[in-house]
């Protein structure tokens, strides 16, 4: 949403703020939502017809994957202090598209919403791969996981 990228810059000017969907590809992506001011969207069909009730609209969007985004912004060869990934069940294909040797994430906070046993599964594999890439599960604060570099 324009609006709130707009709103973002001027609230939030350090932090990085942009208009487009995170995928592990490149390209363009459905983008699936009910009213154009919501927070309730995703680019999954599936947890769009689980979790929207009624009808819901669809678009395609630019889609770019946070590799891309990370190597062309200020934050490329830098330590990044807090990255927060809330994409609506694609937490899992984004975090395995990052090279976490070359960025140095001090915390990664995901949003796991385990509400059925496929998404408890992911939920493990997402623990697992951010194990395996030397982080150590801190904190739980509701649906947000913290993890933090050992």
């Amino acid at each position: 949403n324009e609006f709130s990228i707009d709103l973002f810059n001027f609230l939030r000017p350090n932090d990085l703020n942009i208009l487009t969907a995170i995928s592990d590809r490149e390209g363009e992506i459905f983008f699936y939502y009910q009213k154009k001011f919501s927070q309730l969207n995703t680019t999954d069909k599936k947890i769009a017809n689980e979790h929207f009730q009624g009808k819901f609209k669809e678009r395609t969007v630019k889609c770019r994957t946070i590799q891309n985004i990370l190597d062309q912004s200020r934050y490329k060869n830098r330590k990044i202090d807090f990255l927060n990934i809330d994409v609506e069940g694609h937490e899992l294909s984004i975090l395995s598209s990052i090279d976490y040797n070359r960025f140095n994430i001090k915390f990664i906070s995901v949003e796991m919403i385990n509400h059925n046993e496929e998404s408890k599964v992911v939920s493990q594999k997402l623990k697992d791969l951010l194990n395996k890439n030397n982080y150590l599960l801190e904190k739980v604060i509701g649906c947000n996981y913290i993890f933090k570099k050992k």
